[in-house]
């Protein structure tokens, strides 16, 4: 219930694979807000051992658009969705769904019955 993203920079050269999300535990009761890397997709590092700045969840949504990596959505131990402050509802809001960036945007797309099966597409361009 994590979720990966490749991180290609040709200035300075990077070509990483980022995990972040799930949960650490048997259950979906305890998600973490962990994040790792690899250059070579044997040897991971932690990425930070201080705290993040966002909470832990299951399921996010996580893309490079541009220079930067994005997370958006999830969802924490309880099912319940983040985002909720957003100008906009469903995937990229809480509900676990796909992402993908396609003309300089990231494209959030999908479904879950358990929130009510809206079925939907999202764009937006991250402020540069």
């Amino acid at each position: 219930m994590f979720s990966a993203a490749t991180f290609i920079l040709s200035s300075p050269a990077t070509n990483q694979i980022w995990i972040c999300g799930g949960y650490t535990q048997a259950d979906i009761s305890n998600p973490t807000n962990e994040v790792y890397y690899t250059d070579d997709g044997v040897h991971w590092s932690k990425w930070t051992t201080g705290k993040v700045d966002w909470k832990a969840r299951t399921n996010p949504l996580f893309q490079q658009v541009g220079n930067s990596l994005w997370l958006s959505g999830g969802t924490d131990g309880d099912a319940t969705p983040f985002g909720q402050e957003a100008p906009w509802t469903g995937i990229g809001s809480g509900v676990p769904g796909t992402s993908a960036v396609f003309n300089d945007l990231m494209w959030c797309m999908g479904t879950n019955d358990q929130f009510g099966g809206n079925l939907g597409i999202w764009y937006f361009l991250p402020d540069r």
